[in-house]
């Protein structure tokens, strides 16, 4: 049987003293990570073309379930929104209670190409973003 480490938790309670011990536990769990991954990311594309054929072939021999191996499985059709008019549809969102309908972001990449242009985005501020870029080191 093949020795296999045991998985670090999410949050551990003790840290290591100095910024290079953090660095190394960070190099170790960051390896750990990427193999998983490397197994999980055939397995992701198997369940979703599995996914795909069950649908094919539910729609084709027009059934809306099964059940079999520990699973039950539906069709499940829910109705989503597809813009096909922007400006009517803006047109009525901007009207009193119906500002639930659009998402409040800004688009950041749009956001940065008008302001490195000189072009300032009225209402928008900037705050600082902190985050930690890790990056293999040659």
């Amino acid at each position: 049987m093949p020795k296999t480490e045991p998985v670090p938790t999410a949050a551990p309670e003790v840290f290591p003293d100095t910024i290079g011990g953090c660095l190394a536990e960070l190099a170790k769990v960051r390896a750990l990570k990427e193999k998983a991954e490397t197994k999980v990311a055939p397995l992701a594309e198997r369940e979703a073309a599995l996914r795909d054929h069950l649908l094919n072939t539910f729609k084709k021999d027009d059934l809306n379930g099964a059940k079999g191996s520990g699973l039950a499985i539906a069709i499940v059709t829910t109705k989503q929104p597809k813009v096909a008019d922007w400006d009517a549809f803006f047109a009525f969102a901007k009207r009193k209670g119906n500002d639930d309908l659009v998402n409040r972001a800004v688009n950041s990449a749009a956001w940065r190409a008008r302001v490195e242009e000189g072009k300032p985005v009225p209402g928008v501020e900037t705050f600082q973003n902190v985050s930690l870029r890790v990056s293999a080191s040659k």
